[in-house]
């Protein structure tokens, strides 16, 4: 559980260094023995195809575990990155759980990942910044490598929101959290989507800076409009 809550937290901070130059709106992603489509949404695309530097920042900054699949940027960011600045307000990510990438996971199987989720958000959510915090440090100076840069970032904490979504395939769950980077502290609000696709679990985030509850709005309708756009991608074989 615990790789699907913190595997986003640093990568807004350390991509300043990354360049994107065309970006794409549809990703097709295999895992394990399932080819997976990961549309953008709306306002957003893919930049890392031709973009070396920003592909391998996203794989670094995946926990074990699990499988980086795509990043979506929004269009005036990817252009932002362009001209050597980035300032993102908003952002997604689409992992894959690579522990059971040749399993068929099951309905029945998914019941039981949704009802630990929903019992224990706040141990998991304890749990998570521990295991960011430590995966961070063990990457760091990957990370400094890659945006030729120093990067010191710890995660102050981590409160769940709620279950804003379930249903027999998915998931979601709400999270606000507090980075601390550079000496500055950062609010940022996360909604992680759990999906059963194709008999596989994939993880959709998005983020959002926090500054007032509008942004938590935002991201949970958008969670669920891309969630949506999943189902479609993939002629509706969520599970």
């Amino acid at each position: 559980m615990k790789p699907m809550l913190y595997s986003w937290m640093i990568i807004a901070i350390v991509l300043g260094s990354a360049t994107a130059q065309a970006a794409r709106t549809v990703i097709v992603s295999p895992l394990g023995n399932a080819v997976i489509r990961l549309p953008a949404p709306s306002g957003f695309a893919d930049p890392s195809e031709d973009s070396p530097t920003l592909a391998r920042l996203a794989r670094t900054l995946t926990p074990p575990g699990n499988i980086a699949m795509a990043l979506f940027l929004s269009h005036a960011d990817i252009r932002k990155i362009g001209n050597g600045k980035l300032e993102m307000d908003r952002y997604m990510m689409v992992q894959g759980y690579g522990k059971t990438q040749y399993q068929n996971i099951t309905t029945h199987d998914f019941r039981k990942f949704k009802q630990v989720l929903i019992s224990q958000q706040e141990s998991l959510s304890k749990k998570a910044v521990e295991g960011a915090n430590k995966h961070f440090k063990n990457v760091q100076g990957n990370i400094e490598k890659i945006t030729r840069s120093r990067v010191d970032i710890k995660i102050g904490e981590m409160v769940p929101l709620g279950i804003f979504h379930e249903d027999k395939y998915s998931i979601g769950i709400a999270l606000f959290t507090k980075i601390k980077a550079r000496g500055k502290e950062e609010t940022k609000i996360i909604t992680a989507t759990t999906a059963l696709v194709k008999g596989k679990l994939i993880f959709l985030y998005v983020y959002s800076k926090y500054r007032s509850e509008q942004d938590l709005r935002w991201a949970k309708q958008v969670a669920k409009i891309w969630l949506n756009q999943v189902k479609r991608a993939n002629q509706g074989k969520i599970q």
